[in-house]
């Protein structure tokens, strides 16, 4: 270990000895300072009450060093400088009691003062709740924020997954129907044969073709229905980033909702374009006519 922290160390061991020494040392002075006010030794209790203010650990120390203090004042009949210690122990801790059981006319002069420092206080006091309350409300309102970003971004997640598996179904499909134009077999061709005259006999007639309605039809249908899917995903994404800026929970709920309403529309749409355009595709190699057989020699 190197020699700083060896001496950063010692340092901390020695300021805690001191420490639990000082309040060993303010216990054991008030400890005395009881025995000798049990004893009716007045003056020599309070001199052990001055030595534990020397050596007091901290706050619990000098709230008992002034309420000994008090009691014991009390019972030499100096009623004021009694009263005074009993508020600087209040003050201190409001809402503590007195160490050790009293006569009935110290306990009413305790009770009295307290009555008072609470009294005085209560502004003080009330303002702490207030203040206490105030960061319980907001602390409250932080772990709610944390767990409406949480949803929000579970949401996205869901979204973006479902998005994602959505373009590998089309994918695939268009795929499937690329592969099945592939995979359909030539039709045969007919060459001509001569006759007994040599007339030319089984030739093909060409049929002129009318215009293919139903491939126009369902692409228009498709793009229709692409543009909508659009449209309704990007306003999804809209209200995504409406909720991700939205000061208060409820209109942060409000717009996820409408997000996860656009976002089915857009995927309903897509799903109906990819239809479509896997319909028209479909339609093109249907609709063909099949060649006229060879008019017989």
């Amino acid at each position: 270990m190197p020699s700083f922290l060896r001496a950063g160390a010692v340092a901390v061991a020695l300021l805690w000895a001191a420490a639990a020494s000082a309040q060993s040392d303010a216990q054991r002075y008030i400890l005395a300072a009881s025995r000798l006010y049990e004893n009716l030794e007045y003056e020599r209790a309070l001199d052990q009450l001055k030595k534990a203010r020397g050596v007091s650990g901290g706050v619990d120390d000098d709230v008992n060093i002034a309420l000994y203090e008090g009691i014991i004042l009390s019972d030499m009949g100096k009623k004021e400088e009694a009263v005074a210690a009993f508020r600087e122990g209040l003050y201190l801790k409001p809402e503590a009691n007195l160490p050790v059981k009293v006569a009935p006319k110290i306990a009413q002069v305790f009770t009295a003062t307290k009555n008072d420092v609470l009294k005085e206080l209560q502004p003080i006091l009330a303002k702490k709740r207030a203040e206490e309350e105030k960061r319980r409300l907001e602390e409250e309102q932080r772990k709610k924020d944390e767990a409406a970003k949480l949803a929000l971004a579970d949401a996205e997640k869901q979204r973006l997954a479902e998005a994602e598996a959505k373009r590998k179904a089309d994918e695939e499909k268009a795929r499937l129907a690329a592969q099945q134009q592939t995979d359909r077999p030539e039709e045969p061709k007919l060459t001509p044969r001569e006759g007994p005259n040599k007339q030319v006999v089984g030739v093909e007639k060409k049929q002129p073709r009318g215009v293919p309605v139903a491939p126009i039809v369902l692409g228009s249908a498709a793009v229709v229905a692409a543009g909508v899917a659009g449209v309704f995903g990007y306003l999804s994404s809209t209200q995504v980033s409406a909720a991700r800026s939205a000061t208060f929970q409820s209109d942060t709920v409000a717009h996820l909702n409408q997000a996860n309403t656009n976002a089915l529309i857009a995927n309903i749409g897509f799903g109906v374009a990819g239809a479509a355009a896997i319909a028209a595709v479909i339609s093109v190699f249907v609709g063909r006519e099949a060649p006229p057989p060879a008019e017989p020699p």
